[in-house]
């Protein structure tokens, strides 16, 4: 595996391991991968901006997260369920 200088560091809220738990076990492994993702594309299709953060929604769970650019740093701080989810 090549290193990509360009990718962010990455780190989560400790609640947000908590979170990842509750969710139903057939989803958890992908969205700690889809969170990890991050690190190479801080802003993916599909994204949207929120006041002082960023949401990604994946496989019916929604993840939000900051993006700090000048410190190339990605921090997820809260994984939940879509209430919209079937």
């Amino acid at each position: 595996m090549t290193s990509n200088t360009d990718a962010y560091e990455f780190e989560w809220e400790l609640e947000v391991l908590e979170q990842i738990r509750a969710l139903p076990r057939e989803l958890q492994r992908s969205v700690v991968r889809r969170c990890g993702e991050l690190r190479e594309d801080a802003r993916p299709p599909g994204f949207e901006k929120l006041e002082a953060s960023y949401r990604i929604t994946f496989k019916g769970v929604l993840i939000w997260y900051w993006v700090d650019d000048a410190n190339r740093l990605v921090i997820v701080v809260r994984v939940a369920l879509d209430p919209a989810r079937p």
